[in-house]
């Protein structure tokens, strides 16, 4: 199990044993300091059935073992469920990055002209983003709500939405 675990945090955290240290237990980190952050990115609903998900701002990760992880998870639930749920999250972080940008742009064109057009039409859009496309909830299974909220906190998203919302 602990192989198991150190492998997942390669996979997790885009790590190859290439950069692994013999003195860390064969970890690139900290072996405590990687398994405590693995608690922040780490669903570990199916644990002991073998199956490992995580999910960070640089990846999404799965390692699993037996029937159900090979002929189930695998094959249709990462692809179809959970990797749309990421196509989502990752829409968000693209079209908050573009709010973010926009508010800069606006920002600076507030401060030569004095004139706010730009906020209203920006704000404008900001809303319809969020009554059109901001769902916080994707799925009404509780693995499905786990794993959105995950994916979307490891991405700072509700910060990022925080943060925008407060600027504008």
């Amino acid at each position: 199990r602990e192989e198991i675990k150190r492998l997942f945090s390669l996979a997790l955290y885009v790590d190859h044993e290439g950069v692994t240290f013999s003195n860390l237990d064969g970890y690139v980190y900290d072996p405590k300091f990687t398994q405590n952050l693995m608690q922040q990115h780490c669903l570990n609903r199916w644990e002991q059935l073998g199956t490992h998900s995580g999910y960070c701002g640089y990846a999404n990760a799965y390692l699993g073992f037996g029937w159900f992880f090979n002929d189930v998870i695998a094959p249709s639930h990462v692809p179809y469920i959970y990797g749309r749920m990421l196509l989502l999250a990752l829409f968000y972080q693209a079209t908050l990055r573009n709010f973010n940008r926009r508010v800069s742009y606006a920002t600076r064109v507030l401060s030569e002209s004095g004139e706010p057009k730009h906020f209203r039409a920006l704000r404008k859009k900001f809303i319809l983003f969020t009554n059109n496309y901001w769902f916080r909830e994707v799925s009404n299974q509780t693995q499905g709500i786990e794993v959105f909220d995950l994916q979307t906190k490891n991405l700072g998203l509700e910060k990022e939405y925080a943060l925008i919302k407060d600027e504008m």
